[in-house]
């Protein structure tokens, strides 16, 4: 009897035990679901604000050129982007992301693809890669990797 009443009491704590980790794994969840689900901000600016950010851009290669000693000080440089964001009424976030994203969209763009045919851009797409053009010498392109799928008896490269 004694016996079966301590294994209660075990059980008791068990339960409880389950029940933190089950709380644990609930507030873990939570966290990751809440950042997963952030919604990114939409900037839409006008095309001639837009210009004239490419041609600020333009005007200081030191936020593009990798060869000039001034592209390796980030401070001067987040110095530029937020005084210019400042202007725009913008947040030197908004500004950053705005310009990375389609200089992304322009390497993505401008890459070469073997084996297609040539696609029709959207009118968006060619004026990225008309207002962009300066980049492409700027840009540096790294080797493809190929990827290993490993199996249990052989491997399988692509």
């Amino acid at each position: 009897m004694h016996w079966f009443l301590f294994v209660a009491v075990l059980d008791e704590d068990d339960d409880d035990e389950d029940e933190q980790t089950q709380q644990s794994q609930e507030s873990r969840k939570h966290r990751k679901k809440s950042a997963a689900t952030k919604s990114r901000e939409t900037l839409n600016l006008s095309r001639s604000v837009e210009d004239d950010i490419v041609n600020w851009i333009k005007e200081h290669p030191s936020l593009y050129d990798k060869s000039l000693d001034a592209y390796r000080k980030m401070k001067d440089k987040k110095s530029l982007w937020t005084q210019k964001a400042a202007s725009l009424d913008l947040t030197y976030h908004q500004l950053f992301t705005w310009y990375e994203s389609l200089r992304t969209r322009f390497g993505r763009l401008s890459k070469s693809k073997s084996g297609q045919g040539s696609k029709r851009h959207t009118q968006r797409e060619e004026w990225i890669l008309k207002t962009f053009e300066f980049l492409k010498v700027h840009i540096s392109r790294q080797p493809s990797r190929s990827s290993c799928n490993v199996s249990e008896f052989n491997l399988v490269c692509t």
